[in-house]
């Protein structure tokens, strides 16, 4: 993301971006690594240029929290089985904290930065459902221990949707975790949602009583009169609301769309199918990475409907 995309949702009237980041990007070799910031405080010095804040967000988790391509599940298929995910063994919830507290140290201080999205989408295998609120307090308490500035982010379980696991005041909640009340001062619940705004609405309930805000973390992928029906009820209901996506491959579910690309194409096929690797793609992939993607490119296709639907003001 270049700071011409930034000033354009600026303009757009957003307020905030959701970044999405692999932990990979500040773990390497078995160790923490700067290199993530190289991207991060490029983008966040864009943001603080054009008044936007933003909200990181821990996409893709060690041992991948979900079994979706986009926590970059490599063990993952079609039938996204839940036993592809191995956030919850090993020491892989010891490594997301030390990576979050490596980010939070770096940006204790720095207003730009909303605060932490913990861990996207989780979906914990079957018997480990109620590790998750705990594994979220150990990586809250990896960041408070340099950070006590910003806001904890943390998302229900089941792709974001189930609120009913991190609920403190839940009699089973509290005897399988231990824990029985708020547990941070600076603490916002986060849900996502893709269906029809029926099947989300009065979720809002819950936070209400534990009397903490929520925000809708990823909307869209829909209708616009659904995407705009959803929009209003966030508006109306909650902290704050994230659209997904603001640029999209081949989708008209976005503000814009990137047409594909030839190396591209054959990358993907590569990848879906096998076969001999498209090597002689890298050259073309990367200009397809610096230019044609990046915003203001003319082959990019604008779609106001989507807009209206979920504009933010």
């Amino acid at each position: 993301m270049d700071e011409q995309a930034i000033a354009k949702l600026k303009q757009l009237g957003f307020n905030s971006v959701r970044v999405p980041f692999n932990y990979k990007l500040f773990w390497k070799d078995n160790k923490l690594t700067d290199e993530g910031f190289l991207y991060f405080d490029r983008l966040i010095a864009y943001c603080r240029s054009n008044g936007i804040s933003v909200l990181l967000d821990m996409h893709g988790a060690p041992g991948y929290q979900n079994p979706g391509d986009h926590s970059d599940n490599g063990n993952s298929n079609e039938t996204q089985p839940r036993d592809s995910v191995n956030f919850w063994t090993g020491d892989n919830v010891s490594i997301a904290a030390q990576v979050w507290g490596h980010i939070a140290n770096r940006y204790k201080n720095e207003p730009v930065v909303i605060g932490y999205d913990l861990i996207n989408e989780p979906v914990p295998q079957s018997g480990h459902e109620y590790e998750l609120l705990p594994s979220m307090i150990t990586l809250r308490n990896a960041i408070r221990k340099v950070d006590n500035n910003h806001i904890i982010f943390a998302e229900g379980s089941w792709w974001g949707s189930d609120l009913s696991k991190i609920d403190w005041n839940d009699a089973t909640v509290r005897s399988r975790t231990g824990v029985a009340s708020q547990w941070d001062d600076k603490l916002v619940y986060e849900i996502h949602h893709y269906g029809p705004v029926a099947g989300t609405m009065g979720r809002e309930s819950v936070t209400n009583r534990l009397n903490i805000p929520l925000i809708l973390g990823e909307y869209g992928e829909s209708d616009e009169a659904n995407l705009r029906a959803t929009a209003v009820w966030a508006k109306q209901n909650l902290a704050g609301a994230f659209p997904w996506s603001f640029k999209k491959m081949s989708h008209d579910k976005a503000l814009w769309t990137v047409p594909t690309h030839d190396a591209y194409e054959q990358v993907k096929r590569f990848i879906n199918s096998g076969g001999q690797p498209p090597t002689q793609t890298f050259d073309a992939m990367i200009e397809f990475a610096k230019t044609n993607i990046r915003t203001g490119h003319p082959s990019h296709v604008w779609h106001q409907s989507f807009y209206d639907a979920i504009a933010p003001n």
